[in-house]
C-alpha cells in the first residue's frame, strides 16, 4: 500500500488508540504513537508526520504537547487536530496554543478522519516563532540582565565569531540575543551590509529565534527545503542557506540568543561542527557571568551579580574550559599560534579569575 499521509496520535489509552488508528490505516495513511508529552516533540522530530491528532486527556498535558511542537522551527509547520474536547473553553484553549481543529467526544470518527487526511495534505505557512516563547517575561529579563543589548562592540566577542568560521569553514558566524522584534548582534564576523553596520535584523529575519523559543540546537542543511525557514527573511532576503546555532543560556533557565555559524550554500553539518560549536558558545555563557561577578564585592555591587551563586560560576566557568580544551585536541590544526596561543591564555586567565571570584562569593 502507498501511504500518502503520516500521521502522529499523541494518545494514552492503547486500545483507543488502536481502534482510532485502525480507521486511519483504511484511508491509506501511515500511522506512528507517543504514550505521554514529554515524548510528543521527540517523537515528530523522528518520524517527520504530515499531521498531529490529540486526545485532550493526553498524559503529560495535551496543551503542553501542543506548545512543544509549536516551539520547533521542524514541527511547527504541522497542523494539529485535538479530539475528545469536553467544552468550549477547552477548544478555546486548544485553538489559542496552536491547534487547527477540535472534535468533541461524540464527534463522528470518520469526518475526524476525513479532516486528517485534509490537514496532512495542507501544512501551515509559519514565519515567527511563538510570541509567548519569545516574550517570556523572565526570559527577556534575563536578556535585560546581561546589559549587552546595544552595547558597542567588543573584540572578545568579534573574535569568538571569527575564530568560529575559521573551525567550521563558513562565511559567517554571530552572537545573536534575541530581543522583542529584532535580534541583536553583540559578536559578528563576515555579515554582509546593511545588516552589519546595523549590527541587527527585524525578527522576521532570524532563524535565531526558532533555537531561543525551542531552548534547543537547529541545524539547517538547506532552508529553501525547509518547511518553515525556506519563508523566513534570513533566507530570502539575507541569503542565509545554512545555519547551526546553539542556545546562549547566560541565565541557566532562560535561553537568551544563540551562536550561530552561516553558511551561503547548502552545508551538511557534522558532528565535530556541532559539537565545536558547542563549546565555543560556553565560552560566550562564561563570559557573561564573568563579566556580572566582576561588580562582586564593589561599591557598585548590583542585584544582577549578587544573583551569581558559586556553583554557578564554577559550572560556567569550568564547562567554558573543558570546552577550550576539547577545541584545542578537536581543531587545533585548523589554528593559527596566536589563536592557539590565545585560547590558552584564556584557560589560565579564567582559571585564576575562578579562584579569585569563588572566593569573593563564598
Amino acid at each position: 500500500m502507498a501511504y500518502l499521509t503520516k500521521v502522529l496520535l499523541l494518545e494514552s489509552d492503547f486500545s483507543q488508540s488502536q481502534q482510532f488508528a485502525t480507521e486511519i490505516r483504511k484511508l491509506g495513511m501511515m500511522v506512528s504513537f507517543a504514550s505521554s508529552a514529554e515524548n510528543a516533540l521527540p517523537t515528530a522530530l523522528n518520524g517527520k508526520p504530515d499531521v498531529v491528532v490529540i486526545n485532550s486527556d493526553f498524559e503529560g498535558g495535551s496543551i503542553q504537547a501542543l506548545k512543544d511542537l509549536r516551539s520547533s522551527a521542524n514541527t511547527a509547520h504541522i497542523p494539529v487536530l485535538v479530539t475528545n474536547i469536553s467544552s468550549e473553553q477547552l477548544a478555546d484553549k486548544m485553538l489559542k496554543a496552536g491547534a487547527q481543529l477540535c472534535f468533541n467526544s461524540d464527534a463522528d470518527k470518520q469526518k475526524i478522519v476525513a479532516a486528517i487526511k485534509k490537514a496532512g495534505s495542507e501544512p501551515l505557512e509559519v514565519k515567527l516563532a511563538p510570541a509567548e516563547l519569545v516574550l517570556n517575561p523572565e526570559r527577556m529579563k534575563a536578556l535585560e540582565n546581561t546589559n549587552l543589548l546595544d552595547c558597542p562592540p567588543e573584540e572578545y566577542f568579534d573574535r569568538l565569531t571569527a575564530l568560529t568560521a575559521k573551525l567550521l569553514d563558513v562565511p559567517t558566524a554571530l552572537m545573536s540575543l534575541v530581543d522583542k522584534d529584532r535580534q541583536f548582534f553583540m559578536g559578528q564576523f563576515g555579515l554582509g551590509e546593511p545588516w552589519s553596520s546595523a549590527r541587527q535584523t527585524p525578527i522576521s529575519h532570524s532563524f535565531c529565534q526558532w533555537v531561543v523559543a525551542g531552548d534547543a540546537n537547529l541545524i539547517v542543511e538547506d532552508a529553501s527545503k525547509h518547511p518553515v525557514l525556506c519563508h523566513n527573511g534570513a533566507f530570502t532576503e539575507i541569503g542565509v542557506v545554512a545555519y547551526a546555532g546553539v542556545p546562549l543560556t547566560a541565565d541557566p533557565d532562560q535561553a537568551i540568543g544563540s551562536f550561530c555559524a552561516l553558511d551561503s550554500k547548502p552545508h551538511v553539518w557534522t558532528e565535530w561542527e556541532i559539537a565545536t560549536l558547542e563549546d565555543l558558545g560556553k565560552l560566550i555563557d562564561a563570559f557573561i557571568i564573568m563579566r556580572k561577578a566582576e561588580n562582586i564585592g564593589s561599591e557598585t555591587e548590583t542585584a544582577n551579580a549578587k544573583s551569581i551563586t558559586p556553583s554557578r560560576l564554577v559550572e560556567a566557568v569550568g564547562s567554558a574550559i573543558n570546552g577550550v580544551t576539547r577545541i584545542l585536541g578537536r581543531g587545533g590544526d585548523r589554528l593559527g599560534d596566536k589563536e592557539r596561543k590565545h585560547l590558552r591564555e584564556l584557560v589560565d586567565q579564567w582559571s585564576e579569575d575562578l579562584k579569585l571570584f569563588t572566593a569573593q562569593l563564598g
